[in-house]
């Protein structure tokens, strides 16, 4: 009875274009400005805000129903979130959301792709977590970097966003991105300050430089594609920021990853390289600080030693020492740092995780694990990648266009983490888990629509 009921109030508010349609965009500004509020202050108490939060987020869905425009303004949240707590309610409110959206569809099924693969993910992982050294500390990573991600992606693949919809949650998403560049290059500009990303802690500026490079790549074929000087500028504006923020950090392997990025979608698109050029040109010249110091001291050229580089070395010939031991069933989640410094208590830099991140999955899922990850990211990847390809070749459409971008986001952050562990970062790896099942979503429609898109 209460769901037929809400059914019929639903349908009825389809035809009479939803009565309550401004009471809830209220409630959806304030499921909203709630969680970015107390994420910006350095003090936000644990059940009251949950509870709040809790309250508004299901008034929104009695009221809304619509998964889609809930999840587009409320993911990019993370960006902001200074504490974990807004990552747990993140999960419990897309669960809540998607089996509402499910009940009210009449449908509880769901698909999981590659369910014998992320069936062992998920048990190499318990096994991670049962082995860690801290066990408080590797659930925190059980949870954040494995459970959360996994049930975002599940979740998202299942609901088969519209590619309108993912266009939107990408721009919301580099929106926040380029403001947290902006501001961290206006920081750099009055204090001098680099290395510093705004919303990020200390000695994360890797990670943040990572974050805001994902999302470089929709951005520049963006502003390519924008029709109308407004429009370009816009997307302009965003690149300046996403770019300025990485320039800031100084993370040679971001900005590495961002000109492979150039080449991927140059690779289709010749113009890309044409208007890249000269950002990276104004980037190494204008702010040779940022840039050329770090790298010519990758050569021996400066007074200071790039200890940086030197530990990521020994970091990886260390690691392969310890490998033997821990090959087939990882030594647990987190554990790298205090094994680490046990085994070599004399290393130049202290480790806290072995900057690789096939290193890393080897180490806390195991090499099954690892091979279960791989698979899966390559799978995705690949079948994205070729559909690309076959589509271009017949016809150049929205689909594959918005596909390339993904692609070459995905393509950039794991290229990243093979000189740092960027995929065990929880907003970058839920980022990425996102963006795999986008790749999923895209290259079906476009397989189903006959490579049109």
């Amino acid at each position: 009875m209460f769901i037929d009921s809400y059914r019929s109030l639903w349908a009825d508010g389809q035809q009479t274009q939803r009565p309550a349609y401004f009471l809830t965009w209220l409630l959806l500004l304030a499921c909203i400005a709630i969680p970015i509020t107390f994420g910006l202050t350095s003090y936000a108490p644990d059940i009251s805000i949950s509870l709040i939060k809790t309250i508004v987020v299901i008034a929104c869905l009695i009221l809304f129903f619509d998964i889609s425009k809930f999840s587009i303004f409320v993911l990019p949240l993370i960006l902001f979130a200074r504490y974990h707590h807004p990552f747990i309610m993140l999960g419990i409110f897309l669960f809540l959301s998607f089996i509402t959206w499910q009940v009210f569809r009449g449908e509880l099924s769901f698909k999981m792709p590659y369910p014998l693969l992320l069936t062992v993910i998920v048990l190499t992982g318990i096994n991670g977590l049962m082995k860690s050294v801290d066990f408080e500390a590797g659930r925190f990573y059980f949870e954040f970097t494995l459970v959360l991600p996994l049930l975002v992606f599940i979740i998202f693949y299942n609901l088969n966003f519209k590619t309108n919809d993912i266009r939107k949650q990408l721009l919301v998403l580099a929106i926040v991105a380029s403001i947290i560049g902006l501001l961290s290059f206006a920081r750099y500009l009055s204090t001098h300050q680099v290395r510093v990303i705004m919303f990020w802690g200390k000695t994360q500026q890797n990670a943040g430089a990572a974050l805001l490079s994902m999302f470089v790549p929709f951005v520049l074929v963006s502003m390519i594609d924008s029709r109308g000087r407004l429009k370009m500028w816009f997307y302009l504006s965003l690149l300046l920021g996403l770019i300025g923020g990485v320039l800031v950090s100084q993370t040679r392997g971001v900005l590495f990853s961002i000109i492979l990025t150039v080449i991927y979608i140059a690779w289709r698109d010749r113009r890309v390289l044409k208007i890249m050029i000269p950002v990276f040109i104004v980037g190494f010249v204008a702010l040779p600080t940022l840039v050329l110091y770090r790298m010519l001291m990758l050569f021996g050229v400066g007074a200071e030693v790039d200890w940086s580089s030197v530990g990521r070395i020994q970091i990886w010939w260390n690691s392969m020492r310890m490998m033997p031991d821990y090959f087939l069933f990882g030594m647990g989640f987190d554990s790298f740092r205090q094994i680490y410094i046990t085994r070599f208590p004399i290393a130049f830099i202290e480790a806290v995780h072995p900057h690789n991140i096939i290193l890393r999955w080897i180490f806390e899922y195991g090499v099954f694990g690892m091979i279960a990850i791989v698979l899966v990211i390559s799978k995705i990847w690949l079948k994205a990648h070729r559909t690309v390809v076959v589509s271009t070749n017949d016809k150049w459409s929205d689909n594959s266009r918005l596909l390339l971008t993904i692609n070459a986001s995905v393509l950039s952050i794991v290229f990243a983490g093979m000189f740092d562990c960027f995929l065990t970062d929880i907003r970058i790896v839920l980022v990425t888990w996102l963006f795999m099942a986008y790749q999923l979503v895209l290259s079906n429609r476009i397989a189903n629509e006959g490579g049109r898109g």
